[in-house]
């Protein structure tokens, strides 16, 4: 497993938390990934409540159903994950 610099996340962390988006200069994957986990174990609610965690498990392999599950996802979840699954896509697409 490969971890981000904890000095250069943390100082990232705390410009995000001031509104400044801009992160020039970052140039290591590991780093993004670490701000978007760490931004998701910030969030008040999980983008997928608990009471249908069990069921996205059980849809993983049932696109029709994994599908249908998101739709039924709070409008701004359902656009992070959406968003997210496009992003993984995408990377897939560029091997």
């Amino acid at each position: 497993m490969v971890i981000a610099f904890p000095t250069t996340t943390l100082a990232l962390d705390m410009q995000l938390d001031r509104r400044s988006y801009m992160l020039e200069g970052v140039d290591d994957p590991h780093v993004s990934a670490s701000l978007f986990k760490h931004w998701l174990h910030e969030l008040v609610d999980p983008l997928i409540p608990l009471e249908m965690y069990n069921d996205y498990i059980a849809f993983a392999s049932d696109a029709e159903a994994c599908y249908a599950a998101v739709e039924r996802l709070l409008t701004a979840n359902r656009h992070v994950v959406l968003f997210v699954i496009s992003l993984q896509l995408f990377l897939n697409g560029c091997h």
